[in-house]
């Protein structure tokens, strides 16, 4: 403000002592000003949107990647290091365009707001050429001309990153529309209340131990196949998931139930719950081929899923179940 009522307050003074053709050539500086930034204000809105939508992804993308840690899957771990550093770079890139994009328009603005006031000085300085104490008053008078100048371009600069701002204080939601609750998986496991079946064979476990014992043999001995387990809520069947994958590590690898574990196919556009889990686990099929994974943990997968959906991809998951174990949490029968 105290910029704007300075360079008010300097064109007063000099339109007033000089030559009332100075308020004309200010007022006309102030018109392409004006001009310039309404006509540049879309391309500024664009490039700004454009910078804040590759910081959101980086965001969003910093999002799968905690779900993705905390899971401890190798395989989409290294997918989003991969899939992040382009990115992080994509971002980068979208800045650096906005930031140079900004400054040139300011500079062409800037440049056309400031030749008004050049052509009157260059009139007033001829028309002074015989009166010299009137050209002498117009030499005096040209670093407070400079100034003016100075203070404008400030004031271009400011009113053109003013609308981005903007624009990327509207965006703001968007980013942290990205931001979900994490699930915690904590609790205890009541091995009495637990049912484990493959087929028509039914197995039992006392505790944690034995249970984990008998996947170590399945998994050396190549034992493989869908082992499907049930219980009443509370029960632990989720915890039972989070302890094999604790204990396994990268010999097991987890498909959790609403979290964001990043998948390279799904991530690029928008899935319907049935959609995404068919492409991830189609991506597992295809790309992941890690022999030392040899169990697979789908936790409550047919949650929210048609009957359709819950046929098709069981059939993928009957696919994987020749590379390794399955074990399943259903919340309905398939």
């Amino acid at each position: 403000m105290a910029t704007v009522l300075n360079v008010i307050f300097n064109v007063l003074v000099i339109g007033w002592s000089l030559s009332p053709w100075f308020f004309a050539a200010y007022l006309c500086a102030a018109a392409v000003i004006a001009a310039g930034i309404l006509t540049a204000r879309g391309k500024i809105v664009r490039k700004s949107a454009g910078a804040q939508e590759a910081q959101s992804a980086v965001q969003n993308r910093l999002f799968d990647g905690w779900d993705t840690l905390l899971i401890g899957n190798r395989y989409n771990w290294s997918r989003w290091k991969e899939v992040f550093g382009r990115t992080v770079d994509k971002a980068e890139k979208t800045e650096t365009q906005y930031r140079f994009s900004n400054n040139i328009l300011s500079l062409l603005i800037m440049v056309g707001s400031i030749f008004p006031m050049i052509l009157v000085v260059l009139w007033t300085l001829a028309d002074s050429a015989g009166n010299v104490g009137r050209m002498t008053s117009v030499i005096v008078t040209l670093p407070r001309q400079v100034s003016n100048i100075q203070y404008l371009s400030v004031i271009v600069e400011y009113v053109t990153e003013l609308v981005g701002i903007r624009e990327k204080v509207r965006n703001i939601d968007h980013a942290a529309s990205a931001v979900e609750k994490e699930n915690q998986y904590h609790g205890t496991i009541r091995w009495e209340n637990l049912r484990f079946s493959s087929g028509d064979v039914e197995f039992r476990f006392e505790n944690v131990e034995n249970f984990l014992e008998f996947l170590k043999d399945c998994a050396e001995e190549e034992r493989y196949g869908r082992i499907l387990i049930t219980g009443t809520n509370g029960s632990g069947k989720t915890t039972v998931l989070m302890r094999i994958k604790e204990y396994f590590g990268d010999r097991a690898y987890l498909f959790p139930n609403h979290t964001r574990l990043f998948f390279e196919d799904s991530n690029k556009k928008e899935y319907s719950t049935g959609q995404r889990l068919r492409a991830n686990v189609e991506e597992v099929l295809d790309r992941m081929k890690d022999p030392s994974v040899r169990l697979f943990l789908f936790d409550e997968w047919n949650a929210n899923l048609d009957e359709e959906n819950q046929k098709e991809i069981s059939e993928y998951i009957d696919r994987l179940a020749k590379r390794g174990l399955i074990l399943e949490v259903r919340n309905k029968e398939v």
